[in-house]
C-alpha cells in the first residue's frame, strides 16, 4: 500500500462512522490473517463467493468486525471444488461453530457410571507449578470425565496429597501413577502442564507413550518442549495407535517445525498441517482464531473466544477439557474442535456476564464450559 493510500485508510480509520469493506479490508491478507502497518479497521465486512480464513485469525479478528458472505449464487461450484480437493492444504477449510458440537449436548442416559465416561490421567505440575496440573484435572472433571487421576511431577512425601477445592480428583506421585496405569484403567493421558524439561519429565514422558500404545495422549506446554527436542520421543510419539493431540502456541509450534514464530504466524494454517503431517495428530494451534488440523490435513479455524483468555493457565484448562472430551469417547474431530469452540464459548459467556475479558481468569473458564455443555 503506498502513502497516499495508508494516509487515505488512516483517515478513514479515524471517522467516528460505520466502516464496510467489500470482500476483505484493504491491508489484511484474504489467507493468513496477517496485516500491512495500515489496515482498514472495518465495523462490517462483506466478503463474496466464499468465506476467507484472514477474516477470522490473527488482525483479521480484530479488523474485519461482523462478517457476511454473499456466494453470487456459486455455492454448488465452491462446495465441489472443496469436495475434489478434500484432505489437501489448498482445499477450503471451515469455520467452527456452535451448530458444529451438537455432540457436546447430548443428554446421559441414566444406565451409567463413572467408568462409562473415561478415566484420565494429568502428568503434570512440578515443583512450583502445581496450579497448572490442578487447572487441567479440574476442567477435566467440570467438562465431564468421570475419573481423573493427578500425576503429579514429584515424589513422595507430596507437598499437595489432596485437592482441597475438588477433592474427587485423586492425586498421586508420576511414578506411582505409572506403575498403576493399568490396573487403574487409565485409557487416556494429558501430559505437560507445568511438567517442567529436566531428565525426571522427560524419563516419565518417555513411560506415557512407550506404554499401553493404544491410550490416547493429548501433549500441551512442557511436552511439546522435550518431544520438539528429542527424536526418540518423536518416534515413540508417531508410532501410537491411540488418538494423538497436540496444543502448541506459537513459540512451541515453531520448535516442532524447527523454525521460527514469525513463519508460523504468517501461516498459522500452514503451521497447524505441517506439524500435524510431521507427528500425524490433531493439532490445536492456539490463538487469535485457533487452527485446528486432522492428522490428514483438514483444517479448521474456531470461531469463538475473546482476548480475555490471554491469561495464564488457559491453555492448561483447555488440554483438560480436550483429555476429557476425548476419555468420554467422542469421535476425535468432535472431541478436539468441539472442545476448542467449548473453551472460548466459555471465555465469551463469562464477558456476556460482566467477568471478563480483563481479569477473566482461567479457573472461571472452567466452570463456565461445565455451564455450557449442561446448558447449551
Amino acid at each position: 500500500m503506498d502513502a497516499q493510500a495508508q494516509a487515505w485508510v488512516a483517515w478513514a480509520n479515524a471517522q467516528p462512522v460505520a466502516r464496510l469493506a467489500m470482500d476483505v479490508p484493504s491491508g489484511l491478507d484474504a489467507d493468513t490473517g496477517a496485516a500491512q502497518d495500515v489496515c482498514v479497521q472495518a465495523t462490517h465486512t462483506l466478503t463474496f463467493i466464499a468465506d476467507k480464513p484472514g477474516l477470522h485469525t490473527r488482525t483479521g479478528s480484530d479488523v474485519a468486525g461482523t462478517i457476511e458472505v454473499d456466494d453470487l449464487q456459486l455455492s454448488v461450484f465452491v462446495d465441489a471444488t472443496a469436495d475434489a480437493s478434500a484432505n489437501t492444504r489448498a482445499a477450503p477449510g471451515r469455520l467452527i461453530r456452535k451448530a458444529d458440537c451438537a455432540s457436546l449436548f447430548q443428554t446421559r442416559k441414566h444406565d451409567t457410571h463413572k467408568g462409562s465416561y473415561g478415566t484420565l490421567a494429568v502428568l503434570a505440575g512440578a515443583p512450583g507449578m502445581t496450579g497448572a496440573a490442578l487447572l487441567a484435572s479440574r476442567a477435566a472433571l467440570l467438562t465431564g470425565a468421570g475419573k481423573v487421576f493427578v500425576a503429579l511431577a514429584d515424589r513422595p512425601p507430596l507437598s499437595l496429597p489432596c485437592d482441597p477445592v475438588h477433592p474427587e480428583l485423586m492425586v498421586r506421585d508420576a511414578t506411582g501413577v505409572l506403575d498403576a496405569a493399568d490396573a487403574l484403567g487409565i485409557g487416556t493421558w494429558v501430559a505437560g502442564c507445568g511438567l517442567a524439561t529436566d531428565d525426571a519429565a522427560r524419563g516419565w514422558l518417555t513411560r506415557v507413550l512407550r506404554e499401553r500404545p493404544d491410550a490416547n495422549v493429548v501433549l500441551d506446554a512442557d511436552a511439546l518442549t522435550l518431544l520438539a527436542a528429542d527424536p526418540g520421543l518423536q518416534t515413540l510419539f508417531r508410532q501410537r495407535q491411540g488418538v494423538k493431540v497436540l496444543t502448541p502456541h506459537p513459540l512451541e509450534a515453531a520448535r516442532l517445525l524447527g523454525g521460527d514464530t514469525h513463519a508460523v504466524q504468517a501461516d498459522r494454517i500452514g503451521a497447524a498441517c505441517a506439524i500435524a503431517s510431521r507427528f500425524g495428530a490433531w493439532v490445536v494451534l492456539k490463538g487469535a482464531g485457533t487452527v485446528v488440523s486432522s492428522p490428514a490435513g483438514a483444517w479448521r479455524v474456531n470461531t469463538s473466544g475473546n482476548p480475555g483468555l490471554a491469561t495464564a493457565g488457559t491453555g492448561d484448562v483447555l488440554s483438560g477439557m480436550l483429555g476429557a472430551l476425548v476419555a468420554q469417547g467422542l469421535p476425535p474431530e468432535d472431541a478436539v474442535a468441539g472442545g476448542v469452540w467449548l473453551h472460548g464459548a466459555a471465555a465469551d459467556r463469562l464477558v456476556e456476564q460482566g467477568i471478563g475479558p480483563i481479569g477473566l481468569t482461567a479457573s472461571d473458564v472452567a466452570d463456565a464450559a461445565r455451564w455450557i455443555r449442561n446448558h447449551g
